[in-house]
């Protein structure tokens, strides 16, 4: 996609976008005002800021930096947070990243709910590296290893049973999305949420995003333009929100 085409989209967007002035779902509400629109100063995310300045130099950063492997590792702050409060705020047992980047997201997952457990999958070496490094650090001790082969999904998600979050981070391929939404969509509960980052990156993120918020499993789905968040609660009516962020 573009340059202008893709601003275009985004001012197309903003121009739709809804506030919690215009939520009549009492979910949606709580879920904006208490975890999207949040400003609270988390004391975990300075400790967060100490350990991106020890990944940003260090040599598997630059390493990778240098071979423009990690294009997507300047992911926005408020971004990374979200992702913080959404653990923090639904509390999930098993915790679920897919990934073809390297960046901190998982930190800001894990540190969400310490009491959950989160497993990586990890298709580029350099995040495997950084894994061995850091992932045994006392503060970082519920995070699961991490695999450079997505064939793994399947064994994660039977050892896991279920899925509570699941975070697509960096996969832009239409039909691998797609694939390994299927192929988890049988370990979702009512109360699990799934995100993915891109949602509006090309032509087939938006394809992809269409397909997953209208599965007849997903009954309410949020777009804040860069991410999207689907839930699977019966109870609720199927609506799709566009939200500002």
């Amino acid at each position: 996609m573009g340059t202008f085409s893709f601003f275009a989209d985004y001012a197309r967007f903003l121009l739709n976008a809804q506030t919690e002035y215009n939520l009549h779902s009492p979910f949606v509400y709580d879920f904006y005002v208490k975890v999207v629109r949040s400003q609270y100063p988390y004391p975990e995310f300075e400790q967060i800021r100490i350990l991106e300045k020890e990944f940003a130099h260090s040599e598997i950063f630059k390493k990778g930096f240098e071979a423009n492997s990690f294009a997507s590792i300047q992911k926005p702050l408020k971004y990374k947070k979200l992702l913080f409060r959404i653990a923090r705020y639904f509390k999930p047992e098993n915790i679920l990243e897919l990934s073809s980047s390297i960046d901190l997201c998982p930190q800001y997952l894990t540190m969400g709910n310490r009491k959950g457990k989160l497993t990586i999958i990890n298709n580029r070496r350099q995040a495997t590296q950084w894994e061995e490094l850091y992932l045994k650090k006392e503060h970082l001790r519920n995070i699961y290893g991490g695999s450079s082969c997505a064939s793994s999904l399947q064994a994660v998600l039977e050892e896991n049973q279920k899925t509570d979050l699941l975070f697509f981070n960096g996969i832009h391929q239409k039909e691998d999305l797609i694939s390994y939404f299927h192929q988890c969509l049988p370990y979702f509960t009512e109360n699990s949420v799934f995100v993915l980052d891109n949602i509006h990156h090309s032509k087939e993120m938006n394809l992809a995003w269409t397909f997953i918020k209208n599965h007849p499993q997903i009954t309410v789905s949020i777009d804040l333009f860069h991410l999207g968040i689907t839930f699977f609660k019966p109870e609720l009516s199927k609506q799709d929100f566009k939200l500002r962020f």
